[in-house]
């Protein structure tokens, strides 16, 4: 049996003689397995969990949690696991069972701390964003891409990478070369599809008091609203970031209409 195995098997058995407690295996700075008590499993005795002898509310879980959450580290439910800027909670914990098979269990447990190891946090557990650093190679030139993520895609953060290296491009073509290129990056980092790169939120809304307008987007609204009251704004069809509805988020836009 591992080392992990044996002590989840070995941290449950004095969690049942002593009906309270946490037991930690620290994994890094930040990280650990904990087992301990945590409540919600009803008053109702079950088979799938075990539960407390006074308060069969309360089952044995074991989870990655942060260890530097919590100074006294005594209670399973005060240690916080990992969480992300937005509040995201990455909830990596999971229930025993009276007839729990340990490597299986352990093997579980170290899957998700592979996922998340590789992030950098904070004493709580916030987790921090990273820079990620590309190299994008086409028409015999080489550009380096630098971005930070977390474990959730900043949008925004990427379209202003990109266009940062749009002026050192002479041909249009060679640009939007180097867009495709990067965009097909990102997605295979983060193992998405191109429909979910095209259905994450972009705000683009920096420096900008009101929402600016495709044409087509204002031609909506106003079928649902009425008239609407507008500026128009000749913008940088080639720019990713200028030239970009924030309705409908798409880009390459000559105009696009301010609603004030």
């Amino acid at each position: 049996m591992s080392k992990i195995a044996q002590f989840i098997k070995e941290s449950v058995e004095w969690l049942v003689e002593n009906q309270m407690g946490c037991c930690r295996y620290k994994l890094d700075d930040h990280l650990a397995i904990f087992v301990g008590w945590s409540g919600g499993y009803g008053k109702e005795p079950r088979n799938d969990v075990i539960q407390a002898k006074d308060d069969p509310d309360w089952g044995i879980d074991a989870g990655i949690k942060v260890w530097t959450s919590d100074y006294m580290q005594t209670d399973y439910e005060w240690l916080n696991f990992p969480y992300e800027k937005d509040g995201d909670v990455w909830d990596m914990g999971l229930t025993v069972s009276p007839q729990e098979d340990w490597e299986r269990i352990a093997k579980h447990l170290m899957s998700m701390y592979n996922e998340v190891k590789e992030f950098d946090m904070t004493d709580g557990g916030m987790i921090l964003p990273r820079e990620v650093e590309y190299d994008v190679a086409c028409f015999e030139r080489t550009l380096k891409i630098k971005f930070s993520k977390g474990s959730n895609i900043d949008k925004d953060e990427i379209w202003k990478a990109l266009d940062k290296y749009y002026d050192e491009w002479q041909d249009d073509d060679q640009g939007r070369c180097c867009e495709d290129f990067m965009v097909e990056s990102v997605c295979e980092e983060f193992d998405l599809t191109y429909d979910e790169w095209d259905s994450i939120p972009y705000e683009g809304k920096e420096e900008r008091e009101h929402l600016w307008v495709c044409e087509h987007c204002l031609m909506g609204i106003e079928s649902h609203e009425g008239n609407q009251a507008t500026l128009a704004h000749g913008v940088d069809e080639m720019d990713a970031i200028e030239s970009r509805c924030d309705w409908c988020h798409e880009c390459g836009f000559d105009t696009l209409y301010e609603l004030v």
